[in-house]
């Protein structure tokens, strides 16, 4: 089980790079990028007690026939 804060660092990470995907503003896209590698750098930290964030919830997951 994960901690509040992996949580709260993780979907800092989803919210962050969806927010590029949409972002043309050079000064708010470089502000968007410093927070996202903060964020990576805390989750990074509180993941190497072991335990795994999955950052991407959104993809698809690979059919164990594909890898």
């Amino acid at each position: 089980m994960q901690s509040i804060d992996e949580f709260v660092h993780g979907q800092n990470v989803v919210n962050f790079k969806r927010r590029l995907n949409t972002e043309l503003d050079q000064g708010k896209r470089k502000m968007l990028l410093t927070l996202l590698a903060e964020e990576q750098a805390k989750l990074g930290n509180s993941t190497k007690n072991g335990r795994r964030f999955h950052q991407d919830r959104f993809a698809k997951p690979k059919a164990w026939y594909l890898e």
